[in-house]
């Protein structure tokens, strides 16, 4: 929901985290079951706006803690799964496996697209007009008893509404063959299986993790998959094994046979595609009245059977393309190009099973409190990585930076390099307020950079967080009090380390007004707070 997603984290001036409200955790949905996020800011309001140092606005932070700031925001029970790589479909239909092969898989009817134990999609691919090009104008998904089925209409008009900047949604939904109740935002929601949307793009994820991603343009859709990780080398269907290994995934269903990545368009489809095609109403996922029996005399025509030589110069000689434009003409090469930068956008943050995972820190001080004086600080830092650790330490250690080291009689003493897990302890007489950076790489060049901040006891920053001037713009937000003037502080402190920046222009961002003065708040809407600024 916007800045009201969950987490809410602050920071001053400097990029350091506050932990103390208004950092929060807003609340979270499921559990407040019929409690609203309207509801949530107008309780804050009441408790904090008029006075945000008295004791209701003291019980609501009680009752709403700041989270702790973390470096390790991807350790084992914060539920985070790697993004695996999505395999696509798009066009007439032109086929790329989740491993990264790309062939023509131009069939007519119903097909398994993809399946992994209890979760099956199936796609169906109809003719474009009188041409002999077939394109994808349904999906349906499955996880246990539970099928949604997203059919494209292409009978919507894709011109987009003036106020809202939107199309109208071009696709109907069926959630276990009746229309599902409607949440507002083009989606659904049942007991395994969630789909969300936004302009035209439907996520269906299930309670696996496996996910679905269907762009539906003017008159297609574009198709993607990912499994989740527990299917590496256990998915079938059109999309391939998800082994890593693209040069295997052309596995003909029935009799095992695995074609070569170079094997001709005709035999890939003869052999491979047909193999996965749906001939009988009980084997398919969608509803009778939705059923597209497979078309047995249906011969499509294939890019490497095609002559290139009237190729418009928009394909920039991609066979794919070039087919796509002698079936449906420049509307079909403009469709081409967008789903082949959605599928790249789509994969850009993905990460392969062979592909080398950056060290992780699984001890790191985020927020170190250190109380005025000279006193002995010990932190231990552990980074892991299953290529092994080949560098530890920190912009603090002597090896790094001697004269920071000698002044504040710092230490790093380094164990474990060249193994799984590197342990560093660092020992200083003192350290300087502000922060400090450590970084990690392991034996294959992966590396990682976390940060510890270093604060006083009486942590701060110093902000008048109702001012008059912006009631306006928090009456928008949300969490203006039209009869607040002025507040006081909400905590004051300064700090020493590193020194308070001159420039104080300011900007605005979700009705809250940011000043890059060195104490003023800063909202960022975060899922996970980090001690020294949030991650780039």
């Amino acid at each position: 929901r916007g800045l009201d997603g969950g987490v809410r984290c602050c920071y001053d001036g400097e990029g350091q985290y506050i932990p103390a409200w208004p950092s929060r955790v807003i609340f979270y949905s499921v559990q407040m079951g019929s409690w609203s996020w309207a509801e949530e800011r107008e309780v804050e309001r009441v408790t904090c706006a008029a006075e945000p140092r008295g004791d209701a606005c003291a019980e609501y932070a009680r009752r709403r803690p700041a989270v702790p700031p973390t470096n390790n925001p991807y350790w084992s029970g914060s539920g985070w799964e790697v993004p695996r790589p999505f395999g696509g479909g798009w066009g007439d239909p032109h086929c790329k496996s989740i491993d990264g092969l790309e062939f023509e898989c131009n069939f007519h009817g119903e097909a398994v697209w993809a399946g992994c134990g209890s979760w099956q999609v199936h796609a169906v691919a109809e003719r474009f007009g009188n041409s002999s090009a077939t394109i994808i104008t349904a999906v349906a998904v499955r996880h246990e008893s539970e099928t949604l089925v997203a059919r494209l209409n292409a009978s919507v008009s894709v011109e987009v509404d003036e106020e809202t900047g939107l199309a109208p949604p071009r696709y109907v939904l069926l959630l276990n063959g009746t229309e599902p109740r409607d949440d507002g935002e083009g989606g659904a929601s049942g007991a395994f299986l969630t789909a969300t949307a936004f302009n035209n793009v439907l996520t269906i994820e299930d309670v696996s993790g496996n996910v679905l991603k269907a762009s539906f343009l003017k008159d297609l859709i574009v198709l993607q998959v990912a499994p989740r990780s527990q299917c590496f080398n256990r998915t079938f269907g059109l999309s391939g094994n998800n082994n890593g290994n693209k040069s295997d995934d052309l596995v003909v269903r029935g009799t095992g046979e695995v074609l070569s990545e170079n094997a001709p368009s005709a035999e890939v489809f003869d052999k491979f595609v047909k193999s996965y095609l749906i001939k009988t109403l009980s084997d398919s996922l969608f509803p009778p009245a939705d059923f597209v029996p497979v078309e047995a005399a249906f011969t499509p025509q294939f890019a490497d059977q095609l002559d290139l030589s009237q190729c418009p110069a928009a394909c920039n000689g991609k066979r794919a393309c070039c087919l796509d434009a002698s079936q449906g003409g420049a509307a079909f090469v403009e469709a081409f190009t967008t789903a082949m930068e959605d599928v790249a956008e789509t994969n850009k943050e993905a990460v392969g099973f062979f592909d080398n995972m950056r060290p992780a820190f699984e001890e790191a001080p985020s927020l170190f409190v250190f109380a005025a004086g000279s006193q002995e600080v010990q932190l231990r830092y552990r980074a892991t990585d299953a290529d092994g650790i080949g560098s530890l330490s920190c912009d603090i250690c002597p090896n790094i930076n001697p004269d920071y080291a000698n002044a504040h009689g710092v230490t790093c003493d380094i164990s474990g390099i060249g193994t799984n897990s590197s342990l560093m302890v660092i020992s200083a007489q003192s350290l300087g307020y502000g922060g400090f950076k450590c970084f990690s790489g392991d034996l294959l060049g992966a590396n990682v950079t976390i940060a510890t901040s270093v604060v006083e006891e009486d942590t701060t920053a110093s902000v008048e967080f109702w001012e008059k001037e912006e009631e306006a713009n928090l009456n928008a937000y949300g969490l203006g009090n039209s009869t607040s003037t002025s507040v006081a502080p909400l905590v004051t402190s300064t700090t020493t380390e590193p020194p308070p920046r001159s420039d104080q222009s300011s900007e605005e961002s979700g009705g809250l007004a940011i000043t890059s003065a060195p104490n003023a708040w800063r909202l960022l809407p975060l899922l996970m707070c980090f001690a020294h600024g949030p991650p780039r």
